[in-house]
């Protein structure tokens, strides 16, 4: 705990804690803060944090981070800053939305078996590289799931100690439909939006610091198949999604922290009921300019690291910048791992070059082959090929063999 979370003189309360619906989590413990002698209270109304009718029902982080700030003030004499404690415990009540049912019908093959969001790159599904990417301390990941969702369901369950829910979308009509399925049964004021096919890397301590709405941007050569941010003085003038004719290269990149979620909420049903669609789908970007139009101030963040996972090429260059990150795994026994590579434990490479830019899942067995930049997926097996730029699915098998030849001068022969 840092000795800046104590002051000298309390701040101004913050109104719109006391405005927060505080619901009771699934496993609660009560804290009775205003029994204690170095309570956080208000100036202005001598309230203390979060206290209802004298308890507070908090997960057991909350509790432990708020009896740290206690025993702080009374080593430092001094109060506890009451603009961070608001500022924490709506942050652990705030939901973390991850829309994860689209179907990826541009990785056809891949997903004819297995949703998007499951697909490995550098070791690991791409939605567990997001839900990795959550700062800690927030509070339920509400996931969208569909395609295959039972899945998704399986996979996060056996991944993910946060708390979570699952939000079905039986139809899929489009990103803002989604956002609204998982706003329904939610009265939070803020919500954290991260798409399922989409990693991204940037500074979360200073966006959910944000006093406005904020969204993700990135500049890019043709923004046409994104949605389109156009900015004045600083902040959003117009989103438009998919454009012709973009008068700006500025586009969403995958990440949404929106202050007013129920105004969000608000705008999304306006658009189903008046059946205002882009491209056939219920757009967030037109839900996102709804609000703008009605008052709401929305900024933007640089997005430092974008990493789209909906195309082949994409999954591969998403692949090499992860394992530019991570630690190369050891080379086997009787081969060689030119690094960056990752190689599951239960793998099994025998007689091989591997790398670089090299994901092989478990279980996969590799022989008498060499590959580079590619993605061996669990339980697949490939023998006796050169791979390049490749992605090899589950339990697929790819067999290969030497040609012996004799070839001329001034010759020319093309294998394929």
């Amino acid at each position: 705990m840092h000795r800046e979370l104590c002051q000298e003189k309390p701040q101004k309360w913050n109104s719109l804690f006391l405005r927060k619906k505080i619901q009771q989590p699934t496993t609660e413990t009560h804290l009775r803060l205003n029994s204690d002698p170095v309570g956080i209270q208000s100036p202005v109304s001598g309230r203390h944090v979060g206290v209802r009718d004298g308890n507070l029902p908090l997960f057991t982080p909350v509790i432990r981070t708020l009896r740290s700030l206690v025993s702080l003030s009374r080593q430092t004499g001094r109060a506890p800053n009451v603009d961070f404690c608001c500022r924490f415990l709506i942050l652990t009540q705030m939901k973390v939305i991850i829309p994860a049912a689209g179907v990826g019908t541009r990785l056809r093959p891949l997903t004819h078996t297995i949703p998007k969001a499951l697909i490995y790159v550098a070791g690991k599904p791409i939605l567990g590289h997001i839900i990795q990417s959550v700062p800690s301390g927030l509070g339920e990941l509400v996931i969208i799931i569909g395609y295959m969702g039972d899945r998704v369901k399986e996979y996060v369950d056996q991944h993910c100690d946060s708390p979570r829910r699952y939000v079905q979308q039986e139809e899929r009509l489009g990103l803002g439909h989604a956002v609204w399925l998982a706003l329904r049964e939610s009265d939070e004021e803020e919500v954290l939006i991260l798409l399922g096919d989409t990693i991204i890397e940037t500074d979360f301590s200073s966006v959910l610091s944000s006093r406005t709405t904020t969204i993700g941007v990135r500049e890019v050569e043709d923004p046409r198949r994104f949605g389109v941010v156009e900015m004045e003085s600083g902040y959003v003038k117009r989103i438009v999604e998919k454009p012709s004719h973009p008068k700006s290269n500025l586009i969403i990149a995958g990440a949404y922290y929106v202050k007013n979620a129920k105004l969000l909420y608000q705008c999304l049903e306006e658009l189903m009921h008046s059946q205002i669609t882009t491209r056939g789908e219920y757009q967030l970007t037109d839900a996102l300019e709804l609000m703008r139009e009605r008052g709401e101030r929305i900024s933007v963040f640089n997005v430092d690291v974008w990493l789209d996972c909906g195309k082949p090429e994409t999954l591969l260059a998403t692949n090499r910048h992860l394992l530019r990150k991570s630690q190369t795994t050891q080379s086997p026994k009787d081969s060689v791992a030119v690094p960056p590579v990752y190689i599951a434990e239960s793998a099994k490479i025998t007689a091989s070059i591997i790398g670089p830019y090299v994901s092989i899942g478990d279980r996969a067995v590799v022989s008498r082959s060499i590959i580079k930049d590619s993605i061996i997926n669990e339980n697949a097996q490939v023998k006796d090929v050169l791979l390049n730029k490749s992605i090899v699915g589950c339990n697929s098998v790819v067999k290969g063999s030497f040609t012996k030849m004799n070839v001329g001068d001034s010759s020319e022969l093309l294998l394929r």
